[in-house]
């Protein structure tokens, strides 16, 4: 819905002013990096998955789209890190939605 569209246009924007603000490129792979490193973080906040549903599913929105954008190689040799980062949603989430997208994440 536009609630979920506006939080993942906040969450791009924080994403590339942090990632420009470090002088790196806006690729897949930067957006990738930015991911699974903030959704650990957004995901052990108490209570995360009930109060910022839509953060947490801006965040597997953009982990979505950027992870066909990278080479097959770096995916693989990263998948501990994404399956940790999505670990919590499968443990905790109540939401079919967020569920959903975090097993779309695995399939891409």
């Amino acid at each position: 819905g536009d609630a979920a569209c506006e939080s993942a246009s906040r969450c791009l924007q924080a994403m590339r002013s942090v990632i420009c603000s470090n002088k790196c490129g806006t690729t897949g792979a930067a957006y990738f990096a930015a991911v699974v490193s903030t959704l650990p973080k957004q995901l052990g906040q108490k209570g995360a998955l009930e109060n910022q549903e839509e953060m947490c599913s801006a965040l597997l929105f953009i982990l979505r789209r950027a992870l066909p954008q990278l080479p097959p190689s770096l995916v693989a040799g990263r998948i501990n890190d994404i399956v940790a980062a999505l670990t919590p949603v499968f443990r905790s989430s109540s939401s079919e939605m967020i569920v959903r997208q975090a097993l779309q994440c695995l399939s891409c």
